[in-house]
C-alpha cells in the first residue's frame, strides 16, 4: 500500500506558460521523467520544468485527488485533460448533461423511429392502454401468444443435446 504521508502538490510550466497540475508521491525530478516519458500532455509541452505547490500528507489516494481538484480549480487554464476528483453530485449532472446532449444530437431520429413503432404497433397500443379489464387481458394473451411463438422458433434453431 502506498504511503500519502509524503505527498506532495506540483505544478509544471512550460516556455509557453502552459501549465499542469498533479500530485505525486515521488521526488519531483522522478515524477517529471514519468511524465515525459508517457505520450500525455506534459510530453508535448516545450522545456517543461516542475515546481512544488504544497507538502500534503494525507491518509490515501482520494484525499491526494481532492486536494489536486481544489489545485486545479485555482489554475483554470491548466492543460490538464480531465479532473483529478468528481464528487458523485458531478458525475450525476454530468451523466445527465451527456444524456441530454445525445438526445438532442439524435432528436429526429428517436422521434422518426417513435413514429415508425407507433404506426407499424397501432393496436397493440391500442390494447395496451384501454382501461377496460377484457381489452388488457386480450393484451395479455397476445403478448403470450407472441413470447410462445418466440420460445418455439428459438426451440428449433437450437439442435436437441445428446
Amino acid at each position: 500500500m502506498e504511503d500519502y504521508n509524503d505527498c506532495k502538490m506540483y505544478i509544471i510550466f512550460d516556455d509557453n506558460w502552459d501549465c499542469y497540475i498533479g500530485h505525486t508521491i515521488l521526488r519531483l525530478k522522478d515524477r517529471l521523467r514519468n511524465h515525459l516519458s508517457s505520450p500525455h500532455c506534459v510530453s508535448t509541452m516545450i522545456n517543461p520544468e516542475i515546481f512544488p505547490l504544497e507538502d500534503y500528507p494525507c491518509n490515501n489516494l482520494l484525499e491526494a485527488r481532492i486536494r489536486e481538484q481544489c489545485w486545479m480549480d485555482t489554475f483554470p487554464k491548466a492543460i490538464n485533460k480531465y479532473r483529478a476528483y468528481t464528487s458523485k453530485e458531478m458525475r450525476k449532472e454530468q451523466i445527465k448533461e451527456d444524456n441530454r446532449r445525445t438526445y438532442l444530437k439524435n432528436k429526429e431520429k428517436i422521434r422518426i423511429d417513435s413514429r415508425l413503432y407507433n404506426l407499424k404497433n397501432k393496436e397493440k397500443i391500442k390494447l395496451k392502454y384501454e382501461n377496460t379489464k377484457e381489452k388488457r387481458l386480450e393484451y395479455q394473451r397476445l403478448y403470450r401468444l407472441k413470447q410462445k411463438e418466440l420460445t418455439n422458433k428459438i426451440d428449433t434453431l437450437i439442435p436437441p443435446s445428446e
